[in-house]
């Protein structure tokens, strides 16, 4: 099978050598561009005669394979490196495809997404634009292009995509999550609400999915269920920015429901004071080893509203509540760095314990 793929086609960032010494070096540019062929067609299989011609300015391929001399082959391959996360190394192999088949679907869609993800935003969208040309009714390819125009700031175009994948297929839980964000974003949350229930629905496991249902039922004010959605995002990704953002909207809704009975929690001035007189007695370093486990306890969520609920710790003995953790921790980084935002506001307490006991805390 013979291939041809102009130079300027080839992207010669994805490769080793620094892409100002490829483009004052000619030579060593086609040096590279054989290198990275022939590797990766050794490991196709069969044997590849890679060349350029310095006229036309094309790459030329000559392969034969083991056992078959399919283009579907090739496909193949480039999807096998996008699975794995090689996405610099398919885009060669997925532009071979598309000179030997300009209208190869597949091929046009990889690249789309390939491109949506790495910011160039208008290669993606002439690349999807081709697709759904080509099968208006790819529902993916139309969540893929909603994507790419929401990236680019073009909202109304974005949620018009999507919703002709939702239409196209129902059941297409990442078409129901997206339109369900561009919803929420336009300020549509009751139509949100709906397609995000349909996307948990399909994808229930999804933390991307359960993060924006969560956001979406703090924006309707039903915290009680968000902070329900928001803990099991927390329990699946408990260390990435997803779990992140959800533990910050969990400590929010904490911090309102905190606030609702009276505007000072005199149990949190009493667990303040009581953080005061234990630091007191107690070495810097030590005051940080209690204020950092806490802080790592938190990371998994506090119930700071429920006294019921306790917790144990390493490095203090005895049965401890939520608020009274949070109390402690906020006390601990006034001594450790007064600087530091714990993400839960107990200043009021704080300064009033302050007040009572006298400390300079």
């Amino acid at each position: 099978m013979n291939f041809k793929l102009s130079i300027d086609d080839f992207d010669k960032s994805i490769l080793p050598t620094d892409t100002d010494l490829l483009d004052k070096d000619p030579d060593l540019l086609r040096r590279s561009i054989i290198a990275f062929f022939s590797d990766r067609f050794n490991k196709l299989g069969g044997t590849a005669e890679i060349s350029i011609d310095d006229t036309s300015r094309e790459i030329r391929i000559k392969w034969a394979a083991v056992n078959t001399d399919n283009l579907e082959d090739i496909i193949q391959y480039a999807v096998s490196l996008l699975t794995s996360g090689q996405l610099d190394d398919a885009i060669p192999f997925l532009k071979l495809v598309l000179a030997q088949n300009p209208t190869e679907t597949s091929a046009l869609y990889n690249l789309g997404m390939i491109y949506s993800d790495r910011g160039k935003l208008d290669t993606a969208i002439e690349y999807l634009s081709q697709v759904v040309k080509l099968s208006p009714d790819f529902s993916n390819a139309w969540v893929a292009m909603g994507v790419a125009l929401a990236r680019k700031g073009k909202t109304e175009e974005s949620i018009n995509a999507l919703e002709r994948a939702v239409k196209i297929d129902p059941t297409n839980g990442y078409a129901c999550r997206n339109y369900a964000a561009l919803l929420l974003k336009t300020g549509d949350a009751i139509q949100s609400r709906a397609y995000y229930e349909k996307a948990c629905d399909i994808l229930p496991d999804d933390p991307q999915t359960l993060l924006g249902f969560g956001q979406c039922m703090f924006v309707v004010n039903d915290f009680e269920n968000a902070d329900r959605i928001l803990k099991k995002v927390v329990d699946l990704r408990p260390t990435d920015s997803v779990g992140e953002a959800a533990r910050e909207l969990r400590n929010r809704i904490a911090a309102h429901n905190f606030r609702q009975t009276q505007l000072i929690r005199t149990d949190a001035v009493f667990y303040c004071l009581a953080a005061m007189g234990k630091f007191s007695k107690l070495q810097k370093p030590e005051v940080q080893n209690i204020a950092f486990e806490i802080a790592m306890l938190g990371r998994h969520g506090l119930d700071v509203n429920n006294p019921d609920t306790k917790y144990r710790l390493k490095s203090m003995p005895g049965d401890f509540s939520g608020l009274q953790l949070l109390s402690y921790m906020y006390v601990g980084f006034k001594i450790i760095d007064p600087a530091v935002d714990v993400g839960f506001d107990l200043s009021k307490e704080y300064e009033t314990a302050k007040s009572i006991s006298g400390s300079g805390y």
